[in-house]
């Protein structure tokens, strides 16, 4: 079982196996009631080592795919429905949330996976304001971030402050670029710690995430909004409207 292509990113080892597995279960290869093979052989097969295979099947193990049984390896689970859908607007990513704090507003280097998100280079400057907030119709705790690259102003003459008013931003952007595209998208992750802290998430918690990242016509990335739920507690369904 050679790594898809379309694993083949910036992502984390473990996060790969799990989307490997992940879409395994899905084609009907290791069905629910069946054992996945030995973790021996899965990292054989994957060519890593065991560790980082376990961290993987831990994933999906929180996301109850999978579950550990005592002398016979790992069974495959009937998944579960989270217990809450959150319908995300491609147009506004902040729709139904109420923050319940102060946003917290820095700057940092683009990591790869940001980096690799916006089409931009790694280290490249941010502005970024985090920020938790609860969906109001579901009472499900939210964190959201956007990273803005200080080279989406090159070449304004007047630009928005990076760190306050997302819709000025947004006009600013227009303005300059002309007409701007939305890409949404879907993926599980391991909480990092500001995210674990602020959504209360134990060790072995997966982090569902939404990604919106806005580009210009010809696809340069200007600004990546996120949201992220605990993937016990929500799903992610897209609007249409």
């Amino acid at each position: 079982m050679a790594f898809d292509p379309a694993t083949r990113t910036e992502r984390p080892l473990p996060e790969r196996i799990a989307r490997q597995l992940r879409a395994e279960i899905d084609r009907g290869t290791y069905p629910a009631g069946v054992y996945l093979p030995s973790e021996k052989t899965l990292a054989e097969t994957f060519g890593v080592a065991v560790n980082m295979l376990r961290q993987g099947l831990s994933i999906l193990g929180a996301e109850g795919w999978v579950t550990p049984v005592n002398g016979k390896g790992t069974l495959v689970l009937d998944r579960p429905s989270p217990t809450h859908t959150i319908t995300l607007d491609p147009a506004d990513p902040w729709r139904g949330l109420s923050p319940m704090d102060e946003p917290h507003r820095h700057r940092q280097a683009a990591h790869a996976r940001t980096a690799g998100l916006l089409g931009i280079e790694p280290r490249e400057p941010l502005a970024c304001v985090d920020q938790t907030a609860i969906h109001k119709e579901t009472g499900v705790l939210v964190r959201t971030a956007r990273a803005l690259p200080f080279a989406s102003f090159d070449g304004m003459q007047r630009y928005p402050d990076p760190f306050e008013s997302r819709e000025e931003i947004i006009k600013a952007l227009r303005e300059h670029c002309g007409t701007l595209r939305t890409a949404l998208r879907v993926s599980a992750s391991i909480p990092a710690t500001d995210d674990r802290e602020g959504l209360g998430l134990g060790l072995g918690a997966v982090l569902l995430q939404a990604h919106w990242i806005t580009k210009t016509a010809d696809g340069r990335g200007l600004l990546l909004e996120t949201a992220r739920v605990a993937a016990q507690n929500a799903e992610f369904a897209i609007t249409h409207d």
